[in-house]
């Protein structure tokens, strides 16, 4: 879900009860990738790696799902917050198109 679909579904009738039940269903199909890792308390740079499937979607569009991978994160107690305690790095690469496996890698570790 890119930002400007967010937008749309919050924004539409009874929309923010719509995009909570959204956002709870799409954290749902996070949470059992994230819980095959443990994040330490001193791993507080994270890379995400994204794999697009075109170019037609502006890149900030596109980052705006960070928010739902960090409130997963915290719903598999991966971390314990999203704050600077926790997070105090993001990066963010735009790899290549990949038609066929559109994705996101997650890369944590220590401060660089």
């Amino acid at each position: 879900m890119t930002l400007n679909q967010w937008n749309l579904v919050s924004r539409a009738k009874r929309g923010m009860y719509t995009a909570s039940g959204y956002k709870k269903r799409v954290e749902n199909r996070i949470v059992p990738i994230l819980n095959q890792r443990k994040v330490a308390s001193d791993e507080t740079y994270w890379h995400f790696s994204w794999y697009l499937k075109d170019k037609r979607t502006d890149l900030d569009n596109i980052s705006f799902m960070q928010k739902f991978i960090f409130d997963a994160a915290q719903h598999a107690n991966i971390i314990k917050n999203d704050n600077l305690d926790q997070v105090s790095d993001i990066r963010h690469t735009f790899i290549t198109i990949d038609k066929t496996n559109p994705r996101v890698e997650i890369h944590v570790g220590k401060q660089i």
